[in-house]
């Protein structure tokens, strides 16, 4: 499809069907109430009800992937079917539109955020800017000095009636001997161009979000700090885009950004955001194509943290990440797949602690399914995986179905 069209549905009809292939196409009602259904039971986000002017499955059309929720009429409906291809020209014509997509997305990143923090650490508490002293406490106690350095620094600065400010100070002290001189510790918005040094930290959750990043070179990795843990929620590269959700909403950083090698990043500010909504629509796109994306990656990382810990877990991660690189578990070709994940990501993204996590891969080796060479991960038998993970999530949903019967 190259083209918008327009598509009648009587009341009752399925629109589309969560876990169905996309044909990157996302849609907007211009008559009618559609009901959106999700098997993840996450709050506001499992069941709602839309009409004339909602939009709904732009995720999935941006991102690619598979369509997220399964979309009734409600009533007879009139719904635009809009390829990906026509998303830059959606842009030049409907720029508030794209907005309040961008600001949804926004929105909605922010409570999966939120959501996965909690079913998989128990953590309910809302972001504020005294979890800088946490997050400077973590990383000084795991020694990297740099990033305990920064956020404790920030915690000082916007927090100086707090009763740990001395104690954050004498930690400030003594880990500035430990940093080296060209060691930032604040974020640096000024400049439209920004290289930043392996292991810095960008910015921290619980700051003020005055910025957002596109990385032109570098690694950089988004994580949180919860119950003495660091949860990793996304790896990013090259073209990746972050730092949009508290630059759109103007609200505190829920996550923090590290580099994890040199990245040379493009700084996008409150003075520069809106005049790119105008002018620069292939990175508006690229904007709300990365916003999609991470809204399916951190869906799927709680459909995860929903399973029993231990092989259920690990076997619909490694699915998870095949899916993530492009490769289709009919994958028969007898090469060894390099995951590029290392044992240490694959239980953060999994919650998993380092004794479950090393005895589930412990079996999977012994079942010739991965190999670990170093600390990464290669796979041996996709098709297989594939097929356990299936297995495994039958038995938990036969149980949970019991459990509720009882």
């Amino acid at each position: 499809m190259s083209e918008i069209v327009t598509a009648s549905f009587k009341s009752g009809s399925y629109i589309i069907v969560e876990g169905a292939e996309s044909d990157n196409t996302f849609f907007i009602i211009k008559k009618g109430k559609v009901q959106l259904n999700r098997t993840l039971d996450i709050p506001d986000l499992a069941k709602r009800t839309l009409s004339t002017g909602d939009f709904f499955e732009v995720e999935s059309a941006l991102s690619k992937k598979r369509r997220l929720s399964t979309a009734i009429a409600l009533t007879d409906c009139e719904i635009h079917i809009i390829p990906f291809e026509m998303f830059d020209t959606l842009i030049s014509r409907q720029p508030s539109l794209v907005q309040k997509i961008i600001i949804s997305f926004s929105q909605r990143m922010r409570n999966l955020d939120h959501y996965l923090t909690q079913i998989n650490y128990k953590e309910i508490s809302e972001i504020t800017s005294d979890k800088l002293f946490a997050v400077g406490s973590y990383y000084s106690a795991n020694n990297q000095h740099t990033l305990a350095a920064f956020a404790f620094h920030n915690f000082v600065k916007e927090n100086p009636s707090d009763s740990r400010v001395a104690e954050a100070k004498k930690n400030l002290e003594r880990l500035k001997e430990l940093i080296p001189e060209h060691s930032k510790l604040e974020e640096e918005i000024a400049n439209i161009n920004r290289t930043v040094p392996q292991g810095s930290m960008i910015f921290s959750e619980g700051m003020q979000g005055n910025a957002m990043y596109l990385i032109q070179s570098g690694e950089v990795r988004i994580c949180k700090i919860a119950y003495d843990k660091e949860i990793l929620l996304a790896k990013l590269v090259k073209g990746d885009i972050f730092g949009e959700m508290a630059l759109i909403e103007n609200k505190l950083r829920s996550a923090s950004a590290i580099s994890d090698s040199e990245c040379n990043l493009l700084v996008i500010n409150h003075d520069t955001f809106p005049l790119i909504i105008k002018r620069q629509q292939k990175l508006i796109t690229r904007i709300t194509s990365v916003l999609a994306g991470r809204i399916w990656f951190v869906s799927r990382q709680i459909e995860n943290a929903m399973l029993p810990p231990g092989l259920p877990r690990i076997y619909d991660a490694l699915v998870f990440m095949l899916e993530h690189k492009g490769i289709g578990t009919d994958y028969d070709k007898t090469d060894v797949i390099d995951m590029e994940l290392t044992t240490d990501e694959l239980f953060k993204f999994t919650g998993l602690n380092k004794k479950e996590g090393i005895n589930s891969l412990k079996q999977l080796v012994e079942l010739d399914e991965i190999l670990i060479k170093g600390d990464n991960i290669l796979l041996k038998r996709p098709k297989h995986i594939h097929s356990r993970s299936l297995y495994f999530k039958h038995l938990d949903k036969v149980k949970k179905k019991k459990d509720r019967a009882k």
